[in-house]
This record gives C-alpha cells, structure tokens and sequence, in this order.
C-alpha cells in the first residue's frame, strides 16, 4: 500500500510567488506588506488561477483557486510602493 500524498505539495513559496507575480503586473514594488493565508494543498500537477481585485485605498485582494473551484490560498496587499 502506498503512504503520503498522491503527488508533490507545491504550496506555500510557489502560491506566494504567482501571487506576487499578479502583484508585479503593473511594476515592481519597492515595499510591499502581505498576508497570507494557506487553505489547502496545491500539488505540483494542478491547474491554478490567480485573481486580483485592487480595492479603493489600493489596497489588493488576492485568491489563488485550482481548477475544481477550491481555494487554495488567499492573500491581502496594503502598503504597496512601486
């Protein structure tokens, strides 16, 4: 019988990276403050999507969401300085 997860967790560092790459779109921050929140494991072979909604304040608001809908991490940008 086998033992462990059906594939390799890419979760926490690559989340984070495409979320920061969503963040970049529109120039390299200098300073940036983010929270982030890890929901759920993201193996190596899923399909991702990124969304970002910049929030009046410009603030940002984003969400990392595998193909099947679930959420997988999800994050908040304040304090951003290009």
């Amino acid at each position: 019988a086998s033992v462990g997860l059906r594939a390799p967790v890419a979760q926490g560092l690559m989340s984070l990276t495409w979320m920061m790459e969503a963040v970049a779109l529109d120039g390299v921050p200098t300073a940036i403050n983010i929270a982030t929140d890890f929901r759920s494991p993201i193996f190596w072979d899923d399909s991702v999507d990124v969304f970002a909604k910049i929030k009046e304040g410009g603030d940002t608001d984003l969400l990392v969401m595998k193909a099947d809908g679930s959420v997988c991490s999800l994050g908040r940008v304040s304090d951003l300085v290009r």
